[in-house]
Protein backbone atom coordinates (compact mmCIF):
# COMPACT_ATOMS: atom_id res chain seq x y z
CA UNK A 1 0.00 0.00 0.00
CA UNK A 2 1.43 3.59 -0.64
CA UNK A 3 0.45 6.52 -0.09
CA UNK A 4 1.18 9.36 -1.42
CA UNK A 5 1.17 13.71 0.19
CA UNK A 6 2.00 16.45 -2.19
CA UNK A 7 2.28 19.73 -1.23
CA UNK A 8 3.42 22.50 -2.65
CA UNK A 9 4.33 24.39 0.76
CA UNK A 10 4.13 23.34 4.44
CA UNK A 11 3.25 26.07 7.09
CA UNK A 12 6.42 25.87 8.47
CA UNK A 13 7.73 26.56 4.77
CA UNK A 14 6.09 29.51 4.69
CA UNK A 15 7.35 30.82 8.08
CA UNK A 16 10.72 29.81 6.71
CA UNK A 17 9.95 31.96 3.81
CA UNK A 18 8.73 34.94 5.58
CA UNK A 19 11.72 35.37 7.09
CA UNK A 20 13.89 35.28 4.15
CA UNK A 21 11.42 37.61 2.32
CA UNK A 22 10.95 40.62 5.00
CA UNK A 23 14.01 40.77 7.14
CA UNK A 24 14.21 40.93 10.75
CA UNK A 25 17.00 43.45 12.84
CA UNK A 26 20.13 42.01 12.77
CA UNK A 27 19.99 40.80 16.01
CA UNK A 28 16.71 38.42 14.94
CA UNK A 29 18.23 37.10 12.09
CA UNK A 30 20.99 35.55 13.79
CA UNK A 31 18.16 33.84 15.55
CA UNK A 32 17.60 30.16 14.57
CA UNK A 33 14.88 29.48 11.81
CA UNK A 34 12.91 26.52 11.84
CA UNK A 35 12.31 25.40 8.10
CA UNK A 36 10.48 22.64 8.84
CA UNK A 37 10.17 18.87 10.87
CA UNK A 38 9.56 15.44 9.79
CA UNK A 39 8.29 12.79 12.00
CA UNK A 40 8.21 9.34 12.28
CA UNK A 41 5.07 7.52 11.69
CA UNK A 42 5.11 5.97 15.33
CA UNK A 43 5.74 10.13 16.12
CA UNK A 44 8.84 8.50 18.05
CA UNK A 45 11.47 10.37 16.14
CA UNK A 46 11.74 14.09 14.90
CA UNK A 47 14.30 15.00 12.37
CA UNK A 48 14.29 19.29 12.37
CA UNK A 49 16.17 21.09 9.65
CA UNK A 50 16.93 24.52 10.56
CA UNK A 51 19.22 27.61 9.10
CA UNK A 52 20.81 30.74 10.99
CA UNK A 53 22.58 33.59 9.51
CA UNK A 54 25.32 34.31 12.19
CA UNK A 55 28.08 31.53 11.18
CA UNK A 56 27.19 31.95 7.48
CA UNK A 57 24.42 33.25 5.27
CA UNK A 58 22.06 30.43 4.58
CA UNK A 59 23.43 27.88 6.09
CA UNK A 60 21.75 24.89 7.47
CA UNK A 61 21.29 21.81 9.52
CA UNK A 62 19.90 18.84 11.07
CA UNK A 63 18.85 17.55 14.38
CA UNK A 64 17.32 14.39 15.58
CA UNK A 65 15.56 13.91 18.63
CA UNK A 66 13.53 10.04 20.11
CA UNK A 67 11.18 10.39 22.43
CA UNK A 68 12.41 14.35 23.37
CA UNK A 69 15.60 12.81 23.77
CA UNK A 70 18.18 13.84 21.70
CA UNK A 71 19.99 11.57 19.14
CA UNK A 72 22.15 14.44 17.04
CA UNK A 73 22.04 18.39 18.11
CA UNK A 74 22.13 20.65 15.61
CA UNK A 75 24.82 19.23 12.61
CA UNK A 76 25.64 21.18 9.94
CA UNK A 77 25.17 20.01 5.98
CA UNK A 78 26.33 20.68 2.83
CA UNK A 79 28.32 20.01 0.02
CA UNK A 80 31.82 22.11 -1.37
CA UNK A 81 32.05 21.42 -5.16
CA UNK A 82 34.97 22.24 -7.18
CA UNK A 83 33.31 25.64 -9.06
CA UNK A 84 32.66 26.72 -5.28
CA UNK A 85 30.91 25.62 -1.74
CA UNK A 86 27.24 24.69 -1.61
CA UNK A 87 27.00 24.65 1.90
CA UNK A 88 25.77 28.80 2.56
CA UNK A 89 24.23 31.33 1.03
CA UNK A 90 20.93 28.94 0.50
CA UNK A 91 17.44 29.86 0.67
CA UNK A 92 14.03 28.04 0.89
CA UNK A 93 11.88 28.08 -2.09
CA UNK A 94 9.54 25.31 -1.25
CA UNK A 95 8.87 22.22 0.01
CA UNK A 96 7.39 18.65 -1.24
CA UNK A 97 6.06 15.96 1.53
CA UNK A 98 5.14 12.43 1.22
CA UNK A 99 3.88 9.58 3.21
CA UNK A 100 4.66 6.31 2.24
CA UNK A 101 3.76 2.87 3.71
CA UNK A 102 5.10 -0.33 1.54
CA UNK A 103 6.07 -3.08 2.95
CA UNK A 104 8.06 -5.79 0.17
CA UNK A 105 9.04 -8.95 -0.28
CA UNK A 106 12.64 -9.79 -0.34
CA UNK A 107 14.30 -12.31 -2.25
CA UNK A 108 16.31 -13.34 0.57
CA UNK A 109 17.04 -12.42 4.19
CA UNK A 110 15.46 -13.30 7.52
CA UNK A 111 12.52 -11.78 6.95
CA UNK A 112 9.06 -12.98 4.33
CA UNK A 113 8.28 -9.52 4.35
CA UNK A 114 9.71 -6.17 5.08
CA UNK A 115 8.30 -3.09 6.56
CA UNK A 116 8.83 0.06 4.77
CA UNK A 117 6.64 3.00 5.88
CA UNK A 118 8.49 6.35 6.53
CA UNK A 119 7.53 10.54 6.09
CA UNK A 120 9.35 12.49 3.59
CA UNK A 121 10.33 16.13 3.18
CA UNK A 122 11.85 17.71 -0.06
CA UNK A 123 13.46 21.10 0.57
CA UNK A 124 14.32 23.10 -2.58
CA UNK A 125 17.11 25.56 -2.25
CA UNK A 126 18.11 28.07 -4.01
CA UNK A 127 21.29 29.93 -3.95
CA UNK A 128 20.91 33.58 -3.22
CA UNK A 129 23.51 34.28 -5.75
CA UNK A 130 24.46 34.14 -9.07
CA UNK A 131 23.80 31.78 -11.12
CA UNK A 132 21.13 30.71 -8.37
CA UNK A 133 21.88 27.07 -8.95
CA UNK A 134 19.31 24.45 -7.29
CA UNK A 135 19.99 22.16 -4.71
CA UNK A 136 17.58 19.93 -2.97
CA UNK A 137 18.32 18.41 0.41
CA UNK A 138 15.54 15.04 1.29
CA UNK A 139 14.94 14.37 4.61
CA UNK A 140 13.17 11.04 5.88
CA UNK A 141 11.81 9.56 9.23
CA UNK A 142 11.20 5.99 9.54
CA UNK A 143 10.43 4.24 12.77
CA UNK A 144 13.76 2.82 12.98
CA UNK A 145 15.96 5.55 12.29
CA UNK A 146 16.42 9.00 10.05
CA UNK A 147 18.32 10.23 7.04
CA UNK A 148 19.63 12.72 4.72
CA UNK A 149 20.65 12.98 0.97
CA UNK A 150 21.14 15.86 -1.36
CA UNK A 151 19.53 16.10 -5.07
CA UNK A 152 20.98 18.24 -7.82
CA UNK A 153 17.71 18.70 -10.01
CA UNK A 154 18.04 19.10 -13.77
CA UNK A 155 18.71 23.02 -14.52
CA UNK A 156 19.80 25.65 -16.59
CA UNK A 157 23.92 26.16 -16.47
CA UNK A 158 24.37 23.28 -14.26
CA UNK A 159 25.81 19.81 -15.93
CA UNK A 160 28.44 17.60 -15.11
CA UNK A 161 30.14 19.14 -11.86
CA UNK A 162 32.69 17.43 -9.01
CA UNK A 163 31.77 17.25 -5.70
CA UNK A 164 35.04 17.61 -3.63
CA UNK A 165 33.65 17.72 0.21
CA UNK A 166 31.06 16.83 1.69
CA UNK A 167 29.76 18.47 5.10
CA UNK A 168 27.09 16.70 6.91
CA UNK A 169 27.47 16.09 9.96
CA UNK A 170 26.86 13.82 12.72
CA UNK A 171 27.20 16.00 16.19
CA UNK A 172 26.52 14.21 19.35
CA UNK A 173 26.39 16.05 22.53
CA UNK A 174 28.06 14.14 25.20
CA UNK A 175 31.47 12.54 24.65
CA UNK A 176 29.30 8.85 24.70
CA UNK A 177 31.33 5.30 23.88
CA UNK A 178 31.53 4.09 19.93
CA UNK A 179 33.07 1.06 18.55
CA UNK A 180 35.22 2.26 15.45
CA UNK A 181 37.03 0.58 12.61
CA UNK A 182 39.27 1.96 10.37
CA UNK A 183 39.68 -1.34 7.50
CA UNK A 184 37.69 -3.81 6.33
CA UNK A 185 37.64 -7.05 8.06
CA UNK A 186 39.51 -4.57 11.21
CA UNK A 187 38.91 -5.26 14.64
CA UNK A 188 36.33 -2.81 16.66
CA UNK A 189 37.47 -1.59 20.02
CA UNK A 190 35.37 0.46 22.57
CA UNK A 191 36.45 3.86 22.71
CA UNK A 192 34.67 7.55 23.04
CA UNK A 193 33.42 10.00 20.38
CA UNK A 194 37.17 12.70 21.58
CA UNK A 195 39.04 10.10 20.26
CA UNK A 196 37.30 8.68 16.78
CA UNK A 197 40.57 9.71 14.08
CA UNK A 198 40.22 9.86 10.40
CA UNK A 199 39.13 7.30 7.80
CA UNK A 200 36.43 5.52 10.13
CA UNK A 201 34.53 3.36 8.25
CA UNK A 202 30.68 2.41 8.88
CA UNK A 203 28.58 1.93 10.48
CA UNK A 204 29.59 3.61 13.63
CA UNK A 205 27.59 2.53 16.80
CA UNK A 206 27.52 4.86 19.55
CA UNK A 207 25.82 4.32 23.36
CA UNK A 208 23.78 7.80 24.26
CA UNK A 209 22.86 5.94 26.73
CA UNK A 210 21.92 1.99 28.17
CA UNK A 211 18.77 2.22 26.42
CA UNK A 212 19.79 4.22 23.80
CA UNK A 213 21.57 3.36 20.57
CA UNK A 214 22.46 5.22 17.20
CA UNK A 215 24.51 3.99 14.13
CA UNK A 216 25.51 6.22 11.94
CA UNK A 217 25.41 4.31 8.27
CA UNK A 218 25.15 5.27 4.81
CA UNK A 219 23.00 3.57 1.90
CA UNK A 220 22.18 3.35 -1.94
CA UNK A 221 26.15 3.96 -2.77
CA UNK A 222 25.55 4.28 -6.56
CA UNK A 223 28.29 6.11 -8.61
CA UNK A 224 30.07 7.64 -5.66
CA UNK A 225 33.04 7.57 -3.44
CA UNK A 226 32.00 5.75 -0.13
CA UNK A 227 31.10 7.72 3.14
CA UNK A 228 33.87 7.58 5.94
CA UNK A 229 34.38 9.55 8.98
CA UNK A 230 36.21 11.87 10.61
CA UNK A 231 36.33 14.09 12.96
CA UNK A 232 34.46 17.03 12.69
CA UNK A 233 35.95 21.02 13.43
CA UNK A 234 32.33 22.05 13.89
CA UNK A 235 31.75 20.29 17.67
CA UNK A 236 33.93 18.13 20.29
CA UNK A 237 31.79 14.73 19.70
CA UNK A 238 30.72 15.34 15.89
CA UNK A 239 32.13 13.31 13.12
CA UNK A 240 31.62 14.04 9.45
CA UNK A 241 31.25 12.14 6.34
CA UNK A 242 34.74 11.99 4.54
CA UNK A 243 34.38 10.99 1.34
CA UNK A 244 37.20 8.10 -0.05
CA UNK A 245 37.73 10.58 -3.29
CA UNK A 246 36.26 13.05 -5.61
CA UNK A 247 32.96 12.31 -7.00
CA UNK A 248 31.69 13.65 -10.88
CA UNK A 249 28.21 13.79 -11.22
CA UNK A 250 25.70 14.71 -14.45
CA UNK A 251 22.38 16.24 -12.79
CA UNK A 252 19.49 15.29 -12.29
CA UNK A 253 21.53 12.98 -9.65
CA UNK A 254 21.61 12.53 -5.96
CA UNK A 255 23.95 11.24 -3.06
CA UNK A 256 24.20 8.36 -1.38
CA UNK A 257 21.56 8.37 2.12
CA UNK A 258 23.27 9.46 5.05
CA UNK A 259 21.47 7.39 7.65
CA UNK A 260 21.18 7.29 11.36
CA UNK A 261 19.77 4.22 12.74
CA UNK A 262 18.09 4.69 16.20
CA UNK A 263 17.37 1.63 18.40
CA UNK A 264 17.04 1.06 22.69
CA UNK A 265 19.58 -2.15 22.59
CA UNK A 266 22.42 -3.14 20.63
CA UNK A 267 20.51 -6.03 19.36
CA UNK A 268 17.64 -3.90 17.88
CA UNK A 269 19.89 -2.36 15.84
CA UNK A 270 20.34 -5.75 14.10
CA UNK A 271 16.85 -6.28 14.11
CA UNK A 272 16.05 -2.95 12.46
CA UNK A 273 18.91 -3.61 9.31
CA UNK A 274 16.55 -3.81 6.76
CA UNK A 275 16.25 -0.06 7.37
CA UNK A 276 19.34 0.44 4.91
CA UNK A 277 17.53 -1.90 2.73
CA UNK A 278 14.90 0.38 2.60
CA UNK A 279 16.90 3.09 1.34
CA UNK A 280 18.84 1.50 -1.12
CA UNK A 281 16.83 1.34 -4.49
CA UNK A 282 14.74 -1.85 -5.15
CA UNK A 283 15.68 -5.24 -7.07
CA UNK A 284 16.47 -4.23 -10.76
CA UNK A 285 16.49 -7.55 -12.10
CA UNK A 286 13.53 -9.19 -13.49
CA UNK A 287 13.89 -12.55 -13.41
CA UNK A 288 14.92 -13.67 -9.86
CA UNK A 289 14.31 -17.49 -9.89
CA UNK A 290 18.22 -18.57 -10.58
CA UNK A 291 18.75 -16.47 -6.89
CA UNK A 292 19.23 -19.43 -4.56
CA UNK A 293 20.05 -17.88 -0.93
CA UNK A 294 21.03 -20.55 1.61
CA UNK A 295 23.77 -20.92 4.31
CA UNK A 296 27.43 -21.68 3.14
CA UNK A 297 30.26 -23.89 5.15
CA UNK A 298 33.66 -23.19 4.20
CA UNK A 299 36.26 -26.11 3.33
CA UNK A 300 39.67 -25.46 4.82
CA UNK A 301 41.66 -28.25 4.01
CA UNK A 302 41.42 -27.88 0.04
CA UNK A 303 41.46 -31.64 -0.30
CA UNK A 304 39.05 -34.07 -1.95
CA UNK A 305 38.18 -35.43 1.00
CA UNK A 306 38.02 -32.46 3.30
CA UNK A 307 35.70 -31.69 0.56
CA UNK A 308 33.51 -34.66 0.34
CA UNK A 309 32.91 -34.60 4.33
CA UNK A 310 31.85 -31.06 4.17
CA UNK A 311 29.10 -32.57 1.42
CA UNK A 312 27.82 -35.12 3.67
CA UNK A 313 27.60 -32.88 6.99
CA UNK A 314 25.94 -30.13 4.98
CA UNK A 315 23.26 -32.30 3.88
CA UNK A 316 23.00 -33.72 6.73
CA UNK A 317 22.52 -30.11 8.70
CA UNK A 318 20.11 -28.14 6.25
CA UNK A 319 23.07 -26.43 5.27
CA UNK A 320 23.12 -25.67 1.42
CA UNK A 321 26.08 -24.71 -0.49
CA UNK A 322 29.94 -25.93 0.23
CA UNK A 323 32.45 -22.79 -0.63
CA UNK A 324 36.22 -23.24 -1.43
CA UNK A 325 38.10 -20.07 -0.70
CA UNK A 326 41.46 -18.59 -1.17
CA UNK A 327 43.91 -21.11 -2.98
CA UNK A 328 41.97 -23.69 -4.57
CA UNK A 329 44.04 -22.24 -7.60
CA UNK A 330 47.47 -20.96 -6.46
CA UNK A 331 47.96 -18.17 -4.28
CA UNK A 332 45.50 -15.44 -4.63
CA UNK A 333 47.92 -12.63 -4.67
CA UNK A 334 50.03 -14.13 -7.11
CA UNK A 335 49.61 -12.82 -10.73
CA UNK A 336 51.05 -16.23 -12.24
CA UNK A 337 48.03 -18.18 -10.53
CA UNK A 338 45.53 -19.81 -12.94
CA UNK A 339 42.08 -19.43 -12.26
CA UNK A 340 41.19 -22.18 -15.15
CA UNK A 341 43.28 -25.19 -13.20
CA UNK A 342 43.02 -26.54 -10.21
CA UNK A 343 46.35 -25.93 -8.69
CA UNK A 344 46.10 -25.87 -4.70
CA UNK A 345 48.78 -23.34 -3.01
CA UNK A 346 50.76 -25.38 -0.86
CA UNK A 347 51.08 -23.05 1.66
CA UNK A 348 47.25 -23.65 2.26
CA UNK A 349 47.30 -27.38 2.13
CA UNK A 350 49.03 -30.33 3.14
CA UNK A 351 48.54 -32.16 0.29
CA UNK A 352 50.23 -31.46 -3.18
CA UNK A 353 47.29 -31.88 -5.90
CA UNK A 354 45.50 -33.44 -3.13
CA UNK A 355 41.80 -31.75 -4.83
CA UNK A 356 39.38 -33.51 -6.74
CA UNK A 357 37.29 -30.68 -7.68
CA UNK A 358 35.44 -32.20 -10.23
CA UNK A 359 34.66 -35.19 -8.15
CA UNK A 360 33.43 -32.92 -5.12
CA UNK A 361 31.50 -31.44 -7.27
CA UNK A 362 29.58 -34.41 -8.91
CA UNK A 363 29.09 -35.82 -5.30
CA UNK A 364 27.84 -32.56 -3.97
CA UNK A 365 25.20 -32.60 -7.10
CA UNK A 366 24.09 -36.27 -6.25
CA UNK A 367 23.31 -34.44 -2.67
CA UNK A 368 21.61 -31.21 -3.46
CA UNK A 369 24.50 -29.15 -2.60
CA UNK A 370 26.20 -26.48 -4.32
CA UNK A 371 29.81 -25.62 -4.51
CA UNK A 372 30.85 -21.96 -4.75
CA UNK A 373 34.47 -21.32 -5.55
CA UNK A 374 36.27 -18.28 -4.88
CA UNK A 375 38.55 -16.29 -7.02
CA UNK A 376 40.48 -13.36 -6.63
CA UNK A 377 39.38 -10.07 -8.54
CA UNK A 378 42.78 -9.95 -10.37
CA UNK A 379 42.13 -12.80 -11.75
CA UNK A 380 38.51 -12.59 -12.74
CA UNK A 381 39.41 -9.38 -14.64
CA UNK A 382 41.84 -11.11 -16.83
CA UNK A 383 40.33 -14.81 -17.30
CA UNK A 384 36.57 -13.86 -17.03
CA UNK A 385 36.01 -14.57 -20.55
CA UNK A 386 37.43 -18.22 -20.11
CA UNK A 387 36.93 -18.94 -16.20
CA UNK A 388 33.08 -18.44 -16.60
CA UNK A 389 32.03 -21.09 -19.39
CA UNK A 390 34.41 -23.36 -17.80
CA UNK A 391 32.54 -22.62 -14.44
CA UNK A 392 29.26 -23.79 -15.88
Amino acid sequence: MKRFLNQSLTLQGLLALSVLLFPQPVSARSELAVLGKVTSPDQHIVVTLTKRDSEAPGRFYWQIDYKDRTILKMSRLGLKLETGGWESHFQLRTTRERREDAPWRPIYGERSEIPNTFNEIVFEFQDSRAPQRRLDVMVRAYNEGAAVCYQFPEQDGLDAFTIEEELTEFAFDGNYASWPVYSAQGVYEETTLDKIKPNCERPLTVRIADDLYAAVAEARLVDSARMRLRPSNESPYAVQAHLAGKVVGTAPWQTPWRVVMIAESPGQLIEQNYLLENLNDPCAIQDTSWIRPGKVLREVTLTTTGGLRCVDFAAANGIQYVEFDAGWYGHEYDDASDARTVTVDPKRSPLKNGLDLQRVIDYADSKGIGIIVYVNRRHLEKQLDDILPLYK
